[in-house]
């Protein structure tokens, strides 16, 4: 596959009743198969049943493919492929200052090495209306005041890391008012 994603093939417009099967490997002690399209019925007149099959594609893998014809079917062949690249993973950092101090950054720059996009969001904003939909990643920074984050993202559904001490408890990543324990239903990392 050219590039990591998830990837359709289509035998739409053939002219019989089509099945399409997908491996991957080249001994035929290590293939494994990817798609084995189930056969089901079909005219051996118009409208025909054709195959459309999507599986999870790995850039830099080779994929086979076979087509042929349902209940010995036979005829012309219209084969299409395509990959839809997945995109990068997201994250956020809320931070306390729009000039972040050095730590920040430093951590900005690692998150951003490990492939993810992301946008930083000053703790002055209204974070309760922050949309973390399709977010992989929150990140609090310790340059936040932890009273402008309390307890906003308790129950967001979204990994979060953070370095601010004062913010377990309201994360509820250790008892309240304690300092470095952690609670039954979190775990702090």
């Amino acid at each position: 596959a050219p590039v990591t994603g998830t990837a359709t093939i289509s035998t739409e417009g053939s002219d019989f009743n089509t099945i399409v099967g997908i491996w991957s490997g080249d001994e035929l002690a290590t293939i494994d198969v990817i798609v084995d399209d189930a056969p089901r019925p079909g005219g051996a007149v118009p409208p025909y049943s054709h195959s459309v099959v999507t599986f999870d594609a790995v850039e830099g893998e080779t994929y086979r493919v076979a087509v042929y014809g349902y209940n010995i079917n036979r005829g012309n062949i219209v084969l299409s492929a395509s990959v839809e690249a997945a995109g990068a993973p997201t994250a956020v950092m809320v931070a306390g200052s729009t000039r972040p101090p050095a730590g920040d950054v430093a951590i900005a720059d690692l998150v951003r090495a490990a492939g993810y996009e992301l946008a930083i969001v000053d703790d002055d904003s209204d974070l309760s209306a922050l949309d973390l939909t399709g977010v992989d990643l929150l990140l609090i920074s310790t340059s936040v005041v932890p009273s402008k984050v309390g307890d906003v993202f308790t129950d967001a559904a979204v990994p979060i890391i953070t370095w601010e001490g004062l913010l377990y408890d309201d994360l509820a990543l250790s008892a309240s008012g304690a300092s470095g324990e952690t609670s039954t239903s979190r775990t702090r990392v």
